[in-house]
C-alpha cells in the first residue's frame, strides 16, 4: 500500500492534483451537468458545464467553485449519511460493538480514526505526483491482533431512479439485480478504480444507500491496471495544461460563450480543411433537425393512437356522440394514459414540455417561499401534489434532454442563435 495522511483542508489537497471525482470529467461524462464558479479577478459568478476547461480554470486558479448550501442538500445530507452507511457495511464484518465504535468517532465534530477503520485519508501516487484521491473508508491495520484485507470502501446515498439501472453510451445507475464490481455507474467504477491507484489497493466495495431505505453493496471490486492506464492517460494530459499554464479547446457551447464572451458585428472567415469541416458540421445539423422532426412527428402518431383508443361514442336520443374518456386503462385495471380537457391532445412534446417545465417553476417559487418561512406547509403540500409530473411530462423531459445532447436544438442564448 502507498502512503497516506489525514486530510485537513479537501479544497485547497484538490488544487494540488488530480482527484478520482474528477476522472469522470476529463472523460467527458459530466458535461450536463452544471457548477457555480466564481471568477476570481471580477467577482462575477457563472454556472458552467462540468467540463475539462472549467476543471483547468480551477486548478489554474482562475475560478473558484462556489457551494450554496440552500442548493446544495443533497450533499450535505450525503456527507451526513456517510458514517450511518459504513457503519452498516463494518457491522456485519467486524460486529457491532467494532461498527458501534466506528460510528462514534467518525460523527464527532473532529473525526478520527478508529483502529484500523480510517476516515478522510488521502493519497498521492509516489510515482505520479499529480494523481491523488482521498476516500470515505480505508480498511488498514489490525482488529484484536488480526491483520484485516486492505480495502477501499466507497459509501454512496442516491436518490429513487439511481437506483435504477439505465444502459446507453455509459452505464448510469445502480443494477439492483447484479451486485458485482458491473452493477455499479461508469462514473462511480472510475472513481473507485482511480482511488485504488493513488492507495495502492487491490480491492473494494461500494456501498450506496437508495432513496433512504435500499442499502445495497457492490463488490468485491477489483484493481484493474488496464483500466487505470486510460484514465492516467486523461489526467497527465490535462495536467500538462495546468503546469503549462495552456488552456485546454472549449468541449460545450457554454465553454466556447465563456471563451468569447462578446459579441462583435464582424465575420469569421474559414478555408480549407477548417471550411470543410464547417461544411461537415453544417451537414451535421440538418440531418439532426430531420431527426427532431421525425421524432415529432411520431409522437403526434403516438398521441392520435392513444387518442382513438381512448375515445367513446354512444347514442343519445338519437343523436351520435362522441367524447375522449379521461383515462385509458388495461384489462387488469392498470391506468396506461390520462386525458384531461385541456390537455388531452398534448402527447406532442412542445404542449408535454411546457407544462413539465411550468409545474416545476411553479414548485421551485414555492419551495422557496416555504424554506423562507413565507409559506406554510398546509399552503406548500396543495402545490407539490398539483405539480406532480404525469409519465408523459417525465418522458418528454428526458426526450427533450437527449435532443439536446444531440445538438438538435438552437441555443437559447440571446445573439447567439446557430442558423443554417
Amino acid at each position: 500500500m502507498n502512503s497516506y495522511h489525514k486530510i485537513k483542508d479537501f479544497d485547497a489537497e484538490r488544487l494540488r492534483g488530480v482527484g478520482s471525482s474528477e476522472i469522470p470529467i476529463l472523460a467527458g461524462m459530466t458535461k450536463k451537468y452544471f457548477q457555480d464558479y466564481l471568477w476570481v479577478k471580477t467577482g462575477q459568478i457563472e454556472s458552467l458545464n462540468q467540463t475539462v476547461r472549467t476543471l483547468w480554470l480551477v486548478k489554474a486558479g482562475r475560478v473558484v467553485q462556489v457551494r450554496d448550501p440552500k442548493k446544495d442538500k443533497r450533499k450535505m445530507w450525503g456527507n451526513h449519511l456517510e458514517p450511518l452507511i459504513l457503519r452498516e457495511f463494518i457491522g456485519p464484518r467486524y460486529g457491532d460493538e467494532v461498527a458501534h465504535e466506528f460510528y462514534r468517532n467518525a460523527t464527532r465534530a473532529e473525526p478520527v480514526s478508529s483502529g484500523p477503520f480510517k476516515t478522510k485519508v488521502g493519497a498521492f501516487h509516489p510515482q505520479y505526483k499529480f494523481a491523488m484521491a482521498h476516500t470515505d473508508l480505508l480498511i488498514d491495520g489490525e482488529l484484536d491482533g488480526v491483520a484485516l484485507p486492505q480495502l477501499i470502501v466507497e459509501a454512496k446515498s442516491s436518490g429513487f431512479m439511481a437506483g435504477k439501472r439505465r444502459e446507453g453510451a455509459v452505464f448510469d445507475g445502480y443494477d439492483e439485480d447484479d451486485l458485482s464490481q458491473f452493477g455499479i455507474p461508469d462514473k462511480v467504477f472510475m472513481q473507485w478504480q482511480w482511488q485504488a491507484f493513488c492507495f495502492g489497493v487491490e480491492e473494494g466495495y461500494v456501498c450506496p444507500l437508495i432513496d433512504t431505505a435500499d442499502y445495497r453493496e457492490y463488490g468485491p471490486i477489483i484493481y484493474d491496471p488496464r483500466h487505470v492506464e486510460k484514465s492516467l492517460a486523461l489526467a497527465e494530459r490535462f495536467w500538462w495544461h495546468v503546469e503549462h499554464d495552456k488552456e485546454p479547446a472549449p468541449q460545450t457551447w457554454g465553454d466556447v460563450l465563456s471563451v468569447y464572451p462578446d459579441l462583435e458585428n464582424k465575420t469569421a472567415m474559414v478555408s480549407g480543411e477548417a471550411e470543410m469541416e464547417a461544411r461537415r458540421m453544417i451537414a451535421r445539423g440538418a440531418d439532426l433537425k430531420a431527426r427532431k422532426k421525425a421524432i415529432e412527428e411520431e409522437l403526434e402518431d403516438v398521441k392520435a393512437g392513444l387518442g382513438i383508443l381512448a375515445g367513446d361514442q354512444r347514442t343519445e336520443d338519437g343523436k351520435l356522440v362522441r367524447s375522449m374518456n379521461t383515462v385509458l386503462a388495461a384489462s387488469d385495471g392498470e391506468p396506461l394514459a390520462k386525458f384531461r380537457d385541456q390537455t388531452k391532445d398534448t402527447l406532442t412534446l412542445t404542449t408535454w414540455l411546457d407544462s413539465a417545465k411550468a409545474k416545476e417553476k411553479k414548485l421551485a417559487a414555492a419551495k422557496k417561499k416555504w424554506e423562507a418561512d413565507k409559506l406554510k406547509l398546509s399552503e406548500y403540500q396543495p402545490i407539490v401534489d398539483e405539480c406532480h409530473l404525469t409519465e408523459y411530462e417525465v418522458h418528454a423531459l428526458k426526450l427533450d434532454a437527449e435532443l439536446r445532447a444531440l445538438g438538435a436544438y438552437k441555443t437559447s442564448e440571446p445573439f447567439r442563435v446557430v442558423t443554417y
